[in-house]
């Protein structure tokens, strides 16, 4: 199952903007800027010249991964009941998260075997300027933030791409047993 399918499949936990007042709906990159700092507390946002809206990654942190597991990592997360915004971004989905720490050297090495990377701290996130596709930025919200909900942290993300991929891993050995 694609990202789009997993986002149509009308899962309460996806594309749902509850909380949100967009009796206003924002225009320019400014007013999306103002309106993520606003509404969704998410700090540092702001606009740029050419137009974008970007997340520095100084408190906050970014994990991507191609689409498969994220789809797997986003199950996993919502039956943590782990509120976490997620980007799709092309064919792979971006998790945003609180920095707590530096990442594990060894876990970013076994999870970067299934394809995740960490963007690099003090580094930027572009954010979508709709709620539906945003070919502008090629990026588009799976599970936009919400402003009732805590952020996870990149530790619980990189838990949860460890439990997918441990999971994956332990199948993979039993059917390997199995021939």
């Amino acid at each position: 199952m694609d990202i789009d399918t997993r986002v149509a499949s009308n899962s309460p936990d996806l594309l749902d903007a509850s909380g949100l007042d967009l009796s206003d709906q924002p225009r320019t990159p400014e007013e999306w800027a103002r309106m993520y700092r606003a509404q969704l507390r998410v700090s540092g946002v702001h606009a740029t010249a050419p137009g974008f809206v970007i997340l520095p990654l100084h408190e906050m942190a970014a994990a991507n991964v191609p689409e498969p597991l994220g789809i797997r990592m986003l199950d996993e997360l919502i039956s943590r009941a782990a509120p976490v915004p997620v980007l799709a971004q092309g064919q792979r989905c971006t998790f945003l998260a609180v920095f707590d720490r530096f990442p594990d050297a060894d876990l970013l090495a076994r999870l970067a075997l299934h394809g995740l990377s960490v963007s690099p701290h003090r580094s930027n996130v572009i954010l979508p300027t709709c709620w539906g596709p945003a070919p502008r930025e090629n990026a588009r919200w799976i599970r936009p933030p919400r402003p009732d909900e805590q952020w996870p942290s990149l530790s619980e993300v990189l838990d949860s791409a460890n439990a997918v991929v441990g999971v994956d891993k332990a199948q993979s050995d039993r059917s390997r047993r199995a021939e």
